[in-house]
């Protein structure tokens, strides 16, 4: 038979495995409610940063009118022949390179174009 101390100590012993149970669980509920926080946080600020960059790509564009096709020089300008194009701001004007018309008569016979 099991004596009354015994008994004691099964029945402490129990309850401390019940309330180390106890205390684990509550560890990781809290951990785990941190964790979903944490990840809300980060999740936003993700979300903060796509708008800002979306905005801030969105502001450095701008329109540019560029001809749709090769146009031979001294033609009247028609509607299909220019087109709105959107180009980044900082690759816009300054970069874009210009196609030179083919040389004139005079440059092909050697002289000079001034």
């Amino acid at each position: 038979m099991i004596s009354r101390k015994q008994k004691r100590v099964i029945l402490a012993s129990i309850t401390g495995g019940l309330l180390l149970l106890l205390f684990a669980l509550s560890l990781v509920l809290y951990f785990q409610a941190k964790q979903a926080s944490f990840q809300q946080q980060l999740q936003s600020q993700y979300d903060a940063k796509i708008k800002e960059w979306e905005t801030t790509e969105q502001a450095a564009k701008t329109r540019i009118l560029a001809a749709a096709r090769s146009i031979p020089s001294g033609t009247t300008l028609q509607a299909g022949d220019v087109k709105a194009v959107e180009v980044s701001a900082d690759h816009g004007a300054g970069h874009l390179q210009y196609v030179r018309a083919k040389p004139r008569r005079r440059a092909a016979a050697g002289l000079s174009e001034a």
